[in-house]
């Protein structure tokens, strides 16, 4: 008499941790095709093997340079462990570091967006002016210029801030979409 072996299945993301399920199909959290728990647990040793020979290899030349750069992890998704900064491929939040990392690149990209922010803020400040001139009778916008020039001025001052200091949002939603996890 054989037994048959009950094949089962698991998200190679990890989305719901040691889940399995009895069917192929999709992960219903991030819609990745479902493996073989067998064939993914093959996989993660190969990873970890091959990472691990790598990264003593990396370790072993850092400690002529620099300290190793460290883990960086999702904040809502903690299970999504890199080796360098990036975004979440589940919702495309930017990986942040564990505690004890060098913050360099943290710093770059948090000075990034300040500097987007300002620009964002100077241009904005004369837009909201603008648009409320008509509530403030001391502001006689008109008398310098038309309406039809002054909509033109707004959407000159308005298009550098949506486009260039929004499009980070812009990407990561569409991001969101595609991997249908929207997080906005």
């Amino acid at each position: 008499m054989k037994i048959k072996s009950v094949e089962q299945y698991t998200c190679p993301m990890r989305c719901e941790g040691d889940k399995v399920y009895n069917e192929p199909g999709n992960c219903p959290v991030c819609h990745m095709h479902l493996v073989q728990v067998n064939e993914h647990k093959e996989q993660v040793e190969a990873h970890h093997t091959h990472h691990h020979h790598d990264h003593d290899m990396h370790l072993k030349k850092e400690k002529n340079n620099k300290p190793a750069n460290g883990i960086y992890t999702c904040p809502m998704h903690p299970e999504i462990r890199e080796n360098h900064p990036g975004i979440c491929p589940k919702c495309g939040m930017d990986l942040l570091p564990e505690k004890g990392i060098e913050t360099s690149e943290e710093e770059l990209a948090y000075k990034r967006m300040a500097k987007k922010f300002w620009i964002a803020l100077v241009l904005s400040v004369p837009v909201f002016i603008i648009a409320m001139s008509d509530f403030f009778s001391f502001l006689q916008l008109e008398n310098l210029a038309s309406k039809k020039v002054w909509g033109w001025v707004e959407f000159a001052l308005a298009t550098p801030v949506v486009f260039y200091s929004g499009w980070t949002f812009f990407k990561r939603g569409w991001n969101s979409v595609l991997r249908w996890s929207p997080n906005m």
